[in-house]
């Protein structure tokens, strides 16, 4: 009779904390951009400091049609792949600490009309619904009731998404 191995009962935890920690992500929706509908199929997600408050760190996410070539996440390569019009979609910067809490604090839209086009804050009228959000995953919803229209273009974005956070 063969003993049972004494690291047996150490990986057990260790695979089942593992197991829970993985996500799989997952984007349904939809962004219109001057009526023309793109089907939101990939998001990306990451942590960067506030523009305005370098104390405050806010997650990045990143909405497109098509893949992005090696998660790229700065905001001029994202505008130029916009440009070229090789994603169409959105990033929402959604800040979990100090004054702006649980709220969006910056959306830019990435479209070959406009290469890139920044919202300011909460993009004129993006609403949130977190269903889950904590250090490892997000998953919610952000949506605008009715199109909204500002400078010379009209969007409507309805998306609902649950993504694995990366590590602070």
């Amino acid at each position: 009779m063969r003993k049972p191995h004494m690291i047996l009962p150490f990986l057990i935890p260790l695979c089942f904390s593992f197991c829970q920690a993985q996500v799989e992500d997952n984007v349904i929706g939809t962004f219109t951009f001057n009526e023309q509908i793109t089907e939101l199929s990939f998001v990306y997600a990451w942590y960067a400091p506030d523009m305005l408050d370098s104390s405050v760190t806010n997650i990045h996410l990143v909405f497109s049609d098509d893949p992005i070539p090696n998660e790229t996440h700065s905001l001029p390569d994202l505008r130029a792949l916009g440009e070229e019009g090789m994603i169409h979609g959105l990033m929402v910067v959604y800040s979990t600490e100090g004054a702006s809490k649980d709220s969006v604090v910056e959306v830019n839209l990435f479209h070959e009309e406009t290469g890139h086009r920044s919202l300011g804050s909460n993009g004129g009228e993006i609403e949130v619904v977190l269903t889950k959000h904590d250090e490892m995953v997000m998953e919610g919803k952000f949506f605008t009731k009715d199109p909204t229209t500002l400078f010379d273009y009209t969007y409507e974005l309805d998306v609902s998404f649950k993504i694995s956070l990366p590590n602070k």
